[in-house]
């Protein structure tokens, strides 16, 4: 009977509470004793649950979003007709801005034994039901200024990736915020605290966001207007969490889009970084963290290689991934060990070594210059997308003796072909578009 009697006393309570506070005081008391469904079955609570809506369409400031927050937090409690018109409601009132998120932050300005961790929670996942163009830049702005709760982070930057599907977009967005008007002195720990966030919301959507060649110089830029160079200080164990936190970022957008693996700007956070430790080498801790991104850079250039090229900008990304030009060299002389059938002057350029030029390799490049005529270029030509298909067939039968020598004929023809301005466009049998600057 007791139980009985606290029951009816905490839902009369929510009933004829005059205002929000004393509605989230009964609510908090009928979460607490389990009754919340039972308390929802009956008109009484369901009428004063419309005077809760009241209040999150008529008010605003802090009784809106306390209000705002109840309806979620009940909402997700109860069945029913309750949680169908709490998206009803929220629809019409986030349809006009809000007051912000960050202003809940002080336990002595809410509700008793109310967090504001909690509340701010809530009203981002109320945002689910907001429209408008003062969505975005609010997310935004919340995700700047959000200081402790992670949950209430990762659901911003869920609301985030729901709106704008450039994962680009979003590193210029917050790139773009006025982070000199957060007051925090540690901006290096809000750096990693986002890294975190973000890196999980791109995992968790995958499928439906967008990775394009400008995301990883927008992800570095993000990165300096967060925690400049004049805020860095000393390099303390902050600094190494951010890095690792970025790293891991930077790996989930490759394992998005892998296509950009063999871009360089893709790595340009590994420019930041340097700047961090310059001119130290990276901390251990680092480095390790780092190795995932340099097997990356490694793949790039022996793929590059493979295909005749040099890639001075990849070089020097994995330069910045190692912190160490004697480790670059290194790395750079193991493709050239482990590879057979390079080109003569890719082989030397992984080495590190330069070759004079010869009397009869300035014979033949005359001979070429004179020789560069229509018909030759036609004879090439064919020649070239053979030696394409032959380096497909190389890679599947690696294991081969002949695979070696294969891949260096190819790599020859190739270069050939470079230096006669060739390269394939489309497919063998497939019309493409007439180029008159080709």
């Amino acid at each position: 009977m007791a139980d009985q009697r606290i029951e009816w006393q905490e839902l009369d309570d929510f009933v004829r509470g005059p205002g929000v506070w004393a509605k989230w005081d009964a609510a908090r008391r009928l979460m607490a004793a389990k009754q919340m469904q039972a308390a929802a079955n009956t008109e009484n609570f369901r009428s004063s649950f419309r005077d809760l809506g009241e209040i999150a369409l008529r008010h605003t400031g802090v009784d809106q979003l306390l209000a705002i927050a109840l309806i979620v937090r009940i909402a997700e409690l109860v069945k029913g007709e309750l949680r169908k018109e709490s998206v009803e409601v929220l629809t019409v009132a986030l349809r006009k801005p809000i007051d912000g998120i960050w202003t809940i932050n002080e336990v002595g300005k809410l509700p008793l034994e109310s967090k504001p961790s909690e509340i701010r929670e809530n009203i981002a996942l109320a945002l689910t039901h907001a429209t408008g163009g003062w969505v975005l830049p609010y997310i935004i702005e919340a995700l700047g200024r959000e200081e402790k709760s992670f949950r209430c982070r990762l659901e911003l930057t869920q609301q985030l990736a729901s709106r704008e599907a450039s994962v680009s977009r979003w590193f210029e967005m917050l790139g773009n915020f006025t982070w000199l008007d957060v007051e925090t002195a540690d901006r290096i720990g809000r750096l990693k605290e986002l890294a975190v966030a973000l890196a999980t919301t791109l995992r968790e959507h995958r499928n439906t966001v967008s990775v394009n060649e400008e995301a990883g110089s927008a992800l570095a830029r993000m990165m300096q207007e967060i925690a400049p160079a004049a805020h860095r200080g000393t390099r303390s164990g902050k600094f190494v969490d951010a890095a690792l936190a970025i790293v891991n970022l930077l790996n989930e957008l490759l394992a998005t889009e892998f296509t950009l693996i063999a871009d360089p700007e893709a790595y340009a956070p590994l420019a930041v970084f340097a700047r961090w430790w310059q001119p130290s080498s990276y901390p251990a801790v680092v480095a390790e963290g780092l190795q995932e991104i340099v097997r990356k850079l490694v793949s790039a250039i022996r793929l590059r290689a493979r295909l005749g090229q040099k890639s001075e900008n990849l070089v020097l990304r994995l330069r910045q991934a190692l912190g160490n030009t004697d480790a670059t060299a290194f790395a750079l002389n193991r493709i050239a060990e482990t590879e057979t059938g390079l080109a003569a002057g890719i082989d030397d350029w992984l080495r590190g070594r330069e070759r004079e030029s010869s009397a009869t390799a300035e014979a033949v490049t005359s001979l070429l210059s004179r020789a560069s005529t229509p018909m030759l270029v036609e004879a090439i030509a064919p020649l070239l997308l053979d030696s394409l298909d032959a380096s497909v067939a190389a890679a599947q039968h690696s294991n081969s003796p002949l695979a070696g020598h294969l891949r260096r004929i190819c790599g020859r023809i190739q270069a050939l072909a470079a230096e006669l301005k060739l390269q394939p466009v489309g497919i063998v049998g497939q019309v493409v578009e007439f180029n008159p600057a080709a």
